[in-house]
């Protein structure tokens, strides 16, 4: 089961992350979705067409943020698995 929540969140993290990418014209017309052009998104990695030492550096250091996070929501999910039931008096 654990896994499987792991499984989950990741996959919800990437849709997540997936949507956030995309920019929608304000007049709703159009069936494309447009990338925004800066050099860093969202999350704070660098663009993909910069290959720098600090550039890759960066990404790295955003890429093991987002694995740390996901490893807390991971055993956040645990704990809440493993919990014991509480002891009732009627």
């Amino acid at each position: 089961i654990g896994i499987a929540v792991v499984i989950l969140i990741i996959v919800i993290i990437g849709i997540v992350m997936y949507s956030q990418g995309k920019v929608i014209p304000p007049n709703g017309s159009g069936s494309s979705n447009v990338l925004s052009p800066s050099t860093a998104n969202s999350s704070g990695a660098a663009s993909s067409t910069d290959t720098s030492d600090a550039s890759l550096n960066q990404d790295s250091a955003v890429i093991d943020g987002q694995i740390n996070a996901v490893n807390s929501d991971s055993a956040s999910a645990d704990q809440g698995l493993n919990d014991k039931p509480v002891q009732q008096s009627y």
